[in-house]
This record gives structure tokens, C-alpha cells and sequence, in this order.
């Protein structure tokens, strides 16, 4: 446990990638085996279950060291991060040890199966033998809040470096669920085997990295020649690469989760695809009876011959969250929301890795497997023995003129997508962002909905915020009119403002708070600012009092031109909500998915 301890204050105390690098190269080359599986496993995005609340922690601190509970509140609130807090109030260690991280971690698993007492005791027992930063990494992990300055690719690259792979086959062969035991990690770290993915054993259905795209904050003209960039509609679902291997078939989330269960239609037409294929796409809630057909510039033909169109249109992302959150329901919502896999690139062909290949030549490839675009077309091919039910191949078209995609970017919000992919016609199949110059994929958005709200909660960041008050909550008014009724609050919000704008926003709520002997938590705010919200999308929601609940919340700019009876009413939010809403299930949140 020390070395991993030790491991993460280097990673902690520099923002230099090569030392950082550095850093993990030393661990990795030291550790043993089965404590470098479960740091390994810690780095690329496991994450331990939380076994401990943050109330049942302050509380044990607080027995611990003698004090108040409301000191202890006060501690965290000044210091902003809970395990650092702790860490910081207990006493120096009776006797100190230095358990392995594999036993620590085993010990955390077990936890979950103890009672309050158990736990309790289990956790003191740490506290009095246990270093200092032992003690703030083993906070991290019994409160599920572990996280490291590194980035997934920054812990294969240290591997990497260790173990002498190229860093693209250690990436992928961490994808997916594993166990971190000391096999798993000898797998991880053999030479490549030269059939490729299918001669993993255990990991038949693990997903390949994603490639991912850059925002394109300007027009596309930076881009150079149109004609070098393939188009596609920005899709408004959950991305996800569809496998098919040996036989067995997986639907994976980018988020590395296993949501077959979840889609057994899309699962059920996968079965025909050719044994070896890994599709990557996109899952839809999808209308077939809106008479809508989706396709590129009127009167243009799609990359290959079968044509660019695809009928139908994409229901609103809130419908889809009932199936993803919802395991276990499934048929109940079959009839009411219909799912499909939306399939925009091709991974793995025959069980070939294609991903070296052009964007262009993938796109072919795809076109060959999936020759129609969706119910209706002629049979013949996989596509008619019911993989084009619930699996559709995305229209993509050729760029003639950056004006002729503008003008599609702007039908997007009526189509229901959220803009153009632009994707050049050379260039591999990636892992990750692409860098500056490289022929990757770029995302070029519709502008987000905005609105005008009053400012009327505040609670102090975490971290170099924890002294100020930087997430806010905003409100709309409740009448017919800016101004009527009441404020009625509609969203939180931290990101967006300038440092010299978070300081002076926190002078106002210290000035203006309607609480002024609390401190810590949040705190009511008298109205009297107001900033420009954007997000990305609006729903109904039954666990708000607005009755709405908005998407990726920020704050657009302060509103200095206006005051609080002149924001927006929650008329002019539900206004925006999409027309398939109307049969919403209550309680649809419109969060969650991860983003292409």
C-alpha cells in the first residue's frame, strides 16, 4: 500500500506529463504483480464500491479525534475534499504497517458484506496503522471517490514503457470488464498473438478503444479541401461498438459497460451478422412511423451505391434513458420505445482489424455488410434477414462545398440530431482525440438552447475552490411573464465563469446570503443577478419541482444588462421541450450516455 501511497503523491504533487509518466514507469517496475494488477485497474478507470458514506466518515473522525461534529464540517468545508480532511485531523498512527494493496483492496471488497460496527472497526484499524497518504488513498477508495491526475492513455503509455508493447495493444487488451488478479495482468503484458482480437481467450467480447472526436468551435473552413472530409449526422443516443465473436455477441457502452440485456433486439439481430464483425455506432430510440427520411444534400448520392437515406427519426434522448436505466424492464417498454443500433464504422471485419484502414475504405467495407439502410428495402444480404430492423447503417455523404454542409447543420434540431461529423476520408480509426494536424474526427455542433435565470443558491467547490462559492442554483419565473409568480429553481451550474467572475460572484453571495450565520452547504442567495445558461437539451422530469430537467448545464455569461425581473419564464423552457415528449414516463431525467 506505501509504494502505491508514494506512487500517487508524485502523480499528485506534479502537472508535468514526463514526470508523471515517470512516476508510474517506477511502480509498475517495482511492484508486485498482484498489486500492480489492482493499481493498474485503479488507473484506467476502476472503480472500488463505495463501502463507507461521507456522514458514516465524518462521524468516525469525529469519534476518533474528540471533536465536535460541527468542527469537523467546518474542516471540510474550508479544506473542500473529505479524504484530505480526514487525513489531515487525525492523530500521527499508533503503529504504523504497510499492508499490500491487493489485501487492502480485498479487505475493501469484504467490507460491503460487514455491518456499521464491522466497518467501522475495519476502517479505525486502518486509520492507526496506516501513513499519512496511505491513509488519503485508502479514503478515496472506502468512499468510492478514488481519482488520479492521469488519464487512461497516460497509464498505458507507463506500461508500456515497462513492458515494451505498443501502447494501441495495451489499450485495447484494458478495455472491458477484468478481474486485476495477477493473471489478468500477466495477460495484459504477453507479447501479441498474431491472430489477432479472436485469439484472446477469455476476452472474446472485449471492445476496441474509441476513437473520439474534437470539437469544432469555428466553421469547418479551417479544414482545407471539403472533399476530403466524409459527413454524417451527429447522433443524440448512447455510442457503443456492437460484437460479434465465436458465436456470442456483447453491446458495450463507452462508458465500458455491458448493456446487452438492456437492448435484446439489437442483441437478437446482431446474431446475423458474420461471426468476427465489431460494429461502432450508435443506440437510438427510434421512430419508424415519423415519415422522416434522413439523409445528406438533396439529390446527393451517399459513398457507395445503396444511397445515403435512412427513414424514421431519433426519439428524444429521455425516452432512451428508460432503457438504459431501467434493467430488467425491458419488455414493458419495447412497444413504447424501440431501439436501434445506429452503425457508423466498422472495427472488425471477419475478424480482421480494419482500423488501420481509411475512413473511406471502412465506410465501404460497412456498406458492403450492411448494403440497406433500414426497414423497407429490397431483401437480399444481412441487412434483410433482420439486422435492418433494429440495426441501421448512418448516412454519410461526401463534401462538395463547406456552405452545402451548413445548410444541413441547420436542419438538425428539427431532424433531431445534434449536428455534423466530419471525418476525412484517410484517416485511421484512432484511439482517442486525434492531435493537433492529424486526420481524425471532428464534431461540429448545433449551437446549444440558452436561457436568462436568476442566480439563487450557492455552495462552496471542492478542491482550490473549496473556499469559494462557485456551484450555483438558477431559477425561472413561475408566472406568465418575466417577473410573475415566483422563482422557481431549474438548474445548478458551475463552469463557465472567469476567476475575476467567480471572486466577485462570491463577494455577492457572502454579501446577499439569506442565511448569513451558515456556512456550510448550500445557501440561499437574495435574487439579483442574472446569467445566460446554455444546455443541450430539456425534458420533463418528475423530481423537480420545475416539472423539467435540462442537460450539461453551464453558464453562457453574466447577464449584467439584466435584472432578476427580466429573466426567463419556465413557459419559455418547457417551450423548448421536443414534441415527442408527450408520452415521457414520469421520473425521465434526461441525464446520463456518453458522449462521441
Amino acid at each position: 500500500m506505501g509504494r502505491f501511497a508514494a506512487a500517487y503523491k508524485r502523480l499528485d504533487s506534479t502537472t508535468r506529463t514526463s514526470e508523471k509518466v515517470a512516476a508510474l514507469e517506477d511502480y509498475f517496475r517495482h511492484a508486485a504483480p498482484r498489486d500492480a494488477a489492482w493499481a493498474l485497474w485503479f488507473l484506467v478507470g476502476g472503480r472500488p464500491k463505495r463501502v463507507a458514506s461521507a456522514p458514516e466518515l465524518r462521524r468516525w473522525v469525529a469519534q476518533e479525534t474528540g471533536l465536535d461534529g460541527w468542527l469537523v464540517d467546518e474542516c471540510h468545508g474550508a479544506v473542500g475534499d473529505l479524504s484530505e480532511t480526514i487525513t489531515l485531523l487525525l492523530p500521527e498512527p499508533i503503529a504504523t504497517a504497510d499492508p499490500p494493496l491487493w489485501e487492502v483492496a480485498a479487505g475493501l471488497r469484504s467490507m460491503r458484506r460487514l455491518g456499521p460496527r464491522e466497518r467501522h472497526e475495519r476502517v479505525v484499524a486502518w486509520w492507526r496503522s496506516c501513513d499519512r497518504w496511505s491513509r488519503l488513498v485508502l479514503h478515496k477508495l472506502v468512499s468510492g471517490s478514488f481519482r488520479v491526475g492521469v488519464s487512461r492513455a497516460l497509464a498505458v503509455r507507463a506500461l508500456a514503457g515497462v513492458s515494451g508493447l505498443d501502447p494501441a495493444t495495451l489499450e485495447h487488451r484494458v478495455m472491458g470488464a477484468w478481474e486485476p488478479t495477477e493473471e489478468a495482468l500477466a495477460r495484459i503484458v504477453r507479447a501479441p498473438e498474431p491472430a489477432g482480437p479472436a485469439a484472446d481467450g477469455p476476452a472474446d467480447l472485449r471492445p476496441y478503444p474509441f476513437c473520439l472526436a474534437v470539437h469544432l468551435a469555428d466553421g469547418p473552413e479551417a479544414l482545407g479541401d471539403p472533399g476530403q472530409w466524409l459527413a454524417e449526422w451527429k447522433w443524440d443516443g448512447v455510442r457503443g461498438q456492437l460484437i460479434c465473436r465465436r458465436g456470442a455477441v456483447a453491446l458495450w457502452s463507452r462508458g465500458e459497460e455491458v448493456i446487452t440485456d438492456r437492448f435484446p433486439e439489437i442483441a437478437a439481430a446482431a446474431s446475423d451478422l458474420p461471426d468476427g464483425t465489431v460494429l461502432d455506432g450508435e443506440v437510438l430510440a427510434w421512430d419508424d412511423q415519423a415519415g422522416v427520411l434522413l439523409e445528406g444534400p438533396a439529390g446527393g448520392a451517399g459513398v457507395g451505391d445503396a444511397g445515403p437515406g435512412v427513414r424514421g427519426r431519433p426519439m428524444p434522448f429521455a425516452q432512451l434513458q428508460t432503457r438504459v436505466t431501467r434493467a430488467g424492464q425491458e419488455s414493458r417498454l419495447f412497444h413504447d420505445v424501440p431501439a436501434v443500433f445506429m452503425a457508423y464504422d466498422l472495427l472488425e471485419d471477419r475478424g480482421r482489424d480494419v482500423r488501420g484502414l481509411g475512413t473511406l475504405e471502412r465506410r465501404r467495407a460497412l456498406e458492403g455488410l450492411l448494403p440497406e439502410a433500414g426497414p423497407g428495402a429490397a431483401a437480399g444480404g444481412a441487412a434483410a434477414a433482420g439486422v435492418a430492423g433494429a440495426i441501421r447503417r448512418s448516412p454519410a455523404w461526401l463534401a462538395h462545398q463547406w456552405g452545402e454542409l451548413a445548410a444541413q447543420r441547420a436542419r438538425s434540431r428539427q431532424l433531431g440530431v445534434e449536428g455534423l461529423m466530419l471525418k476525412h476520408v484517410a484517416g485511421p480509426y484512432g484511439v482517442g482525440r486525434a492531435r493537433q494536424g492529424a486526420p481524425g474526427w471532428w464534431k461540429w455542433k448545433i449551437d446549444p438552447y440558452t436561457i436568462d435565470a436568476v442566480l439563487v443558491g450557492a455552495q462552496r467547490g471542492s478542491g482550490r475552490r473549496a473556499s469559494l462559492y462557485t456551484d450555483y442554483t438558477f431559477a425561472l419565473w413561475s408566472g406568465p411573464e418575466p417577473g410573475a409568480g415566483e422563482l422557481v429553481p431549474v438548474a445548478k451550474a458551475y463552469s463557465g465563469l472567469s476567476d475575476p467572475e467567480i471572486l466577485l460572484v462570491d463577494r455577492y453571495v457572502r454579501q446577499r446570503a439569506a442565511d448569513p450565520g451558515l456556512r456550510a452547504g448550500p445557501r440561499a442567495v437574495e435574487p439579483g443577478l442574472v446569467f445566460e445558461l446554455a444546455f443541450d437539451g430539456v425534458t420533463r422530469s418528475a423530481r423537480h419541482r420545475s416539472g423539467l430537467a435540462v442537460r450539461f448545464p453551464r453558464m453562457a455569461r453574466w447577464r449584467h444588462d439584466k435584472s432578476p425581473a427580466q429573466a426567463d419564464t419556465l413557459a419559455t423552457l418547457a417551450a423548448m421541450l421536443p414534441a415527442g415528449l408527450a408520452g415521457l414516463p414520469r421520473g425521465g431525467d434526461g441525464r446520463g450516455g456518453r458522449r462521441r
